[in-house]
């Protein structure tokens, strides 16, 4: 991931609130836990305690996935799961749910539970 990328995003991200909590994106990260690290299909990853940050390629700006749906995820073997890379943030809907668009697919949180 390109550094100037990865800073317009974290620009982003810290201005960008959760609806349900009022957090930051930032916020809910919370701190770098791995470094980073190169997806098996291309693109990168950036490891926090909450989520990861998750390039699809070195020239477009990370995608966030936030926990519970990183761990549901990443338990199905992450990039190399039926889901592929993330290609969006998490789009946020009134009833408090969350969904995660990935290459493959959708990812939905509702009340911390996360089900494809």
């Amino acid at each position: 991931m390109k550094p100037l990328l990865f800073l317009q995003k974290w620009a982003q991200l810290a201005t960008t609130r959760d609806p349900g909590d009022n957090l930051t994106i930032v916020e809910k990260l919370d701190l770098p836990s791995l470094r980073l690290k190169d997806n098996p299909y291309g693109g990168q990853q950036f490891n926090w305690l909450n989520g990861e940050l998750v390039s699809v390629d070195n020239n477009t700006l990370p995608c966030v996935v936030l926990r519970p749906i990183y761990e549901l995820w990443n338990g199905l073997g992450n990039v190399a799961s039926g889901w592929d890379r993330p290609i969006a943030d998490d789009q946020y809907f009134q009833d408090g749910s969350r969904c995660s668009i990935f290459e493959g697919g959708h990812i939905h949180c509702y009340r911390d539970v996360a089900k494809p």
